[in-house]
């Protein structure tokens, strides 16, 4: 789904990162964020954060890129398998148009069950699954493009 089919409301994206893509303040996460906010204004993203990734946010002084939010628990706690019902949700005031989930490859818990099954109901619900900050960053470009955005040159 892109961003012009959802034009009656904001861009709802999933987000979770990895605890090796959260913490240094050079993380994937925080270069996402930082290099992505022009994008992600155009946009008027609403996320939906798993716990520990928002925390990492906060502890950035990056809430301000992600005001509209809404956190969801840690993943031990449930978070993840609550995003994932969130991709299958037909209710259109519910649902998530696209997921990033910044991985780790050398973490296991990127193969646990529930992350599998994030990436599988994305695939399954023709929903975008960014996995990497190259991806994420240009999806969001993209999307930003669509809706009349200047382009960025320094990608």
């Amino acid at each position: 789904m892109t961003s012009s089919s959802c034009a009656l409301r904001p861009l709802r994206i999933g987000l979770i990162a990895n605890r090796s893509h959260q913490d240094a303040p050079d993380s994937a996460l925080v270069q996402l964020l930082r290099s992505a906010r022009s994008s992600i204004q155009h946009l008027s993203v609403e996320w939906i954060v798993v716990g520990r990734t928002l925390d990492a946010i906060i502890s950035h002084n990056l809430l301000d890129v992600c005001a509209q939010h809404e956190r969801f628990p840690y993943g031990r706690d449930g978070g993840l398998m609550k995003l994932v019902a969130r991709v299958v949700d037909s209710d259109p005031a519910r649902t998530v148009d696209a997921v990033i989930y910044l991985i780790d490859p050398v973490d296991p818990s990127s193969i646990f069950p529930e992350a599998l099954a994030l990436k599988r109901q994305c695939v399954i619900h023709k929903k975008p699954f960014l996995s990497t900050l190259a991806s994420a960053r240009e999806w969001l470009e993209l999307e930003a493009l669509a809706l009349g955005a200047p382009h960025n040159p320094a990608l």
